[in-house]
């Protein structure tokens, strides 16, 4: 095969500025973001899979910060503050802060993405229902999250 030259001739000169969609996603990514392009999120049983007895590894999008979160007989995130959660269809259900909410768990492009949704008719998520704020980083068997295991729930 022979090699092709290409000429370009410039006769004037225009900016164009496109926004970079591979650093805008994190900020948008929401499930509605996955339901437009078919994208399931996790199972029951894949859930089960990735957080059960697992501990965590999640970053925020926005910040960056890392947090460890423990799935054993409760969910234990590493201040020690306990809460229970249940697996339901494709959702884990769980009660942070005093507020009831599901999360879903979507895989994109190698990463996977926890989105968050209310649970029933509530709306204490406001402007954060369906998005998507964090990215699991690591799982690893067992609670390094550095709570107790053994606690008993904190009550809201």
């Amino acid at each position: 095969m022979g090699s092709a030259k290409v000429i370009v001739k410039v006769t004037s000169v225009a900016l164009l500025l496109l926004p970079v969609l591979a650093a805008a996603q994190p900020d948008s990514l929401s499930t509605a973001f996955f339901e437009k392009r078919g994208i399931a999120p996790r199972t029951a049983t894949q859930l089960r899979a990735t957080v059960v007895d697992r501990t965590i590894s999640i970053k925020s999008l926005q910040g960056g910060a890392l947090e460890q979160v423990y799935y054993g007989a409760r969910r234990i995130d590493a201040r020690g503050t306990t809460t229970r959660y249940k697996i339901v269809a494709d959702a884990i259900q769980e009660e942070r802060d005093g507020v009831l909410r599901q999360l879903l768990i979507y895989d994109w492009h190698g990463h996977s993405y926890i989105c968050l949704e209310n649970v029933g008719e509530l709306e204490e998520l406001g402007a954060a229902e369906g998005t998507c704020p964090y990215e699991i980083v690591a799982t690893a068997r067992g609670n390094h999250a550095g709570g107790n295991a053994n606690a008993a729930p904190k009550s809201p």
